[in-house]
């Protein structure tokens, strides 16, 4: 998981709840980008978030040997890009 975000995020809320938060979201069966994007933006709001803040959470999967013949013969790509406002 690689998340990047504004000051208007780090600014805000404290490293370890961040790396709590992308460590639950990792261990999550169904991860969501999404929801995952809605879930920071409510820690900064929580801690007076005043300023835009713009999060892109890229989310990469292994897949099986199987699955990448097929998934590189398609070349498709997935992602959830989220600009979110304080």
């Amino acid at each position: 998981i690689l998340l990047l975000c504004t000051n208007g995020l780090w600014e805000l809320v404290d490293r370890s709840v961040l790396e709590q938060t992308l460590q639950w979201f990792a261990g999550t069966p169904v991860a969501d980008p999404a929801r995952l994007c809605s879930i920071l933006r409510e820690r900064a709001q929580e801690r007076g978030a005043t300023d835009h803040l713009s999060l892109i959470v890229a989310q990469v999967v292994r897949l099986a040997r199987s699955q990448e013949a097929g998934a590189l013969a398609e070349a498709g790509t997935t992602a959830h890009l989220s600009n979110a406002e304080a």
